[in-house]
C-alpha cells in the first residue's frame, strides 16, 4: 500500500471510529427525556431502546465468532453497514414525530438495533482492516489502539457537543447531522484498495475446522474473557449506580454529579492516548495486567468511601477507575490475540484478530449489561451497593490472580515471539 493510501485510509477510519462513538452516546443526554415528556413512554421502553446498540452489537459479534469472514472484501462491509448505521440514527431522529406510541416504541428500537447492528459490523471489520495494514507488530498494535481510542473520544465528546447543539438545532435535527456525517467517511473508503484475506479453515494452524470454540479449550483465553466480563461489568454498574450513590448518599445536585462524570470522562481520554503509546511498544499484556490490578485498588477505596460516607474517596476511585479502564482501549484484543497466536500457533492471515475482537467484544457486551442489570439494579435492590461493591472486588482479586498466572506462565514464551 502506497503511504499516501496508508495515510487516507488510517484518516478515514479515524473519522467512521470517532463517529461511531458520537453516535453510540449522542442521544444520552437527550433521548430519555424526550420519550418520557413527548411520547409517555415508560422507563423500560427507554431502557430497552438505549440497550438496542448493545443487542445489535452482541448478534453482529456472535456471527462473525462463527463465521471468519476475512477471506472476502472486507472494505464493502464497513460501506454498506456504515451507511446503513448512518441512515437508521438519521431515522432514529425523524421517527420522533410519530405520535402512535406503539409504531414510535417499535421503530425507535429496531431503529437502534440496526444501528448496533452497523457499528458491530465496523467494529469487527474494521479493525481487522486497519489490523492487515500494518507490517510490524508495534505499527499494528499502534493502528487498532489509536482507532479505539477515537471511538472513546467520540463518546466522550458527544454529550458535550450535543448539549451545545440542542438550543440551535433541536434533537431531530441534531441526530440527523450527525447521521449524515457518520456516512461521508464510510462512503470515503470507496477508492481504498480492497484486502482479501487468505483464512483457510483447513488450515492445521486454525483453532478450529468448523468454528474458533475451541480456543475456551485454553486457560489462558478463559482468564482473559473472564477479565474481560469483570472490568465491563463494573464499568455497567458504575454507569448503573454512581449518580444515585452520590445523589442519595451525599446529597450532591444534578450540576455537581455531571462535573464528577465530566472529570473522569477526560481522564479517560487523556488515557487512553497514553495507552496508544504503551501498546506500540508491545507492552499491551502488562498494560492489559495492570489496569486490571488497579480495579482492584478502585473497589477498595470505594467500598471504605461508602462505608465511611467519605465523598473525596468516591470521587477518586471513580476518577482512577475510568483512567484504568481507558488503559485496556485496544490492548484486550491485542492480547487476546497474541494468547491465540500462543496457543495454536501463527494463525494465517488475520484469522486470529478476527476471533480476538468478536471475543473481546462479546464478553464485553455482556459483562457491561450484567453490570447493568444484575449488579447494578437487582443486587443493589436485594443487598445494598456496599455488599455489590465487595462482591465485585472479590471477582476482581480472583480475575487478577489469573492474570499474573498467565502472565508468568507464558512470559518467557511470549517474550521469545514478540522480541
Amino acid at each position: 500500500m502506497k503511504k499516501i493510501t496508508f495515510w487516507y485510509t488510517v484518516i478515514t477510519f479515524v473519522a467512521i471510529f470517532l463517529y461511531e462513538g458520537m453516535q453510540d452516546s449522542i442521544i444520552a443526554p437527550f433521548f430519555p427525556i424526550q420519550a418520557k415528556l413527548k411520547h409517555n413512554a415508560s422507563e423500560t421502553f427507554i431502557g430497552i431502546t438505549m440497550a438496542g446498540v448493545d443487542i445489535g452489537d452482541l448478534l453482529v459479534n456472535l456471527i462473525f465468532f462463527k463465521f471468519s469472514v476475512s477471506d472476502h472484501p472486507q472494505k464493502m462491509y464497513i460501506i454498506v453497514f456504515g451507511v446503513i448505521s448512518g441512515l437508521a440514527v438519521i431515522a432514529f431522529g425523524v421517527t420522533d414525530c410519530i405520535t402512535n406510541q406503539l409504531i414510535y416504541e417499535i421503530l425507535q428500537l429496531t431503529l437502534r438495533v440496526i444501528s448496533g447492528i452497523g457499528a458491530g459490523v465496523n467494529f469487527c471489520v474494521g479493525v481487522v482492516f486497519v489490523s492487515a495494514m500494518a507490517d510490524s507488530d508495534n505499527t499494528k498494535a499502534t493502528l487498532v489502539t489509536s482507532i479505539f481510542t477515537f471511538y472513546y473520544t467520540g463518546v466522550s465528546i458527544a454529550p458535550f457537543f450535543g448539549t451545545i447543539l440542542f438550543d440551535f438545532l433541536g434533537y431531530t435535527n441534531i441526530l440527523v447531522l450527525i447521521g449524515f456525517l457518520s456516512i461521508i467517511p464510510s462512503l470515503g473508503l470507496l477508492p481504498v484498495p480492497s484486502q482479501a484475506q487468505e483464512t483457510s479453515k483447513n488450515d492445521l494452524n486454525t483453532p478450529s475446522e468448523n468454528s474458533a470454540l475451541k480456543i475456551f479449550k485454553s486457560f489462558n483465553v478463559l482468564v482473559v474473557t473472564y477479565c474481560q466480563l469483570a472490568i465491563y461489568s463494573l464499568w455497567g454498574f458504575i454507569d448503573a449506580s454512581l449518580a444515585l450513590l452520590l445523589y442519595n448518599q451525599f446529597n450532591m445536585d444534578q450540576s455537581s454529579i455531571g462535573y464528577v462524570f465530566s472529570t473522569g470522562t477526560l481522564l479517560a481520554l487523556l488515557s487512553s492516548f497514553l495507552s496508544v503509546y504503551i501498546n506500540s511498544k508491545s507492552l499491551y499484556m502488562m498494560n492489559y495486567v495492570i489496569s486490571m490490578s488497579t480495579q482492584i485498588i478502585v473497589l477498595t477505596i470505594m467500598s471504605l468511601s461508602v462505608f465511611f460516607h467519605k465523598l473525596y474517596g468516591v470521587f477518586f476511585a471513580y476518577c482512577l477507575h475510568s483512567f484504568a479502564r481507558s488503559m485496556t482501549s485496544g490492548s484486550n484484543i491485542l492480547y487476546i490475540k497474541d494468547l491465540i497466536d500462543l496457543e495454536f500457533r501463527k494463525c494465517p492471515g488475520e484469522y486470529s484478530m478476527w476471533i480476538a475482537t468478536a471475543t473481546s467484544n462479546i464478553f464485553s457486551i455482556i459483562g457491561r449489561m450484567v453490570g447493568l442489570f444484575y449488579f447494578g439494579g437487582l443486587l443493589i435492590e436485594q443487598f445494598g451497593i456496599f455488599v455489590v461493591i465487595n462482591v465485585l472486588l472479590v471477582l476482581f482479586v480472583l480475575a487478577v490472580i489469573g492474570q499474573y498466572f498467565v502472565l508468568c506462565k507464558n512470559y518467557v514464551k511470549y517474550k521469545k515471539e514478540k522480541f
